[in-house]
């Protein structure tokens, strides 16, 4: 694949993504101001707007790898294996992201 088509995927799939958001009922996208990595893992553990998933979770998952990084991948709800460890990407579809990144 090449990075054009890789570009293309991903753009793709952030539009996917960001019109899901907006059937769902999220008008905006904003910015949490917060000092540091650990005021926004409080806040991560703290939110119940997702209901469900609020009463569901035993933990939340909110992060791993270095802190000051060029780039993030952020995911929707944990599965069973990343609320189970409290590590993101840990499950089935976390292991084919991380093939895709290593391989890419």
């Amino acid at each position: 694949m090449t990075t054009q088509n890789t570009q293309d995927s991903a753009a793709r799939a952030v539009t996917q993504r960001l019109q899901s958001l907006h059937r769902a009922g999220v008008t905006h996208l904003g910015r949490v101001k917060c000092d540091t990595l650990a005021d926004i893992a409080r806040e991560v553990a703290a939110c119940t707007r997702c209901a469900a998933l609020a009463r569901s979770r035993t933990q939340t998952v909110f992060g791993a790898g270095n802190p000051h990084a060029r780039l993030v991948f952020c995911g929707e709800a944990p599965g069973a294996d990343e609320d189970r460890q409290g590590i993101p990407f840990v499950g089935r579809a976390g292991k084919l992201l991380n093939d895709i990144i290593q391989k890419g």
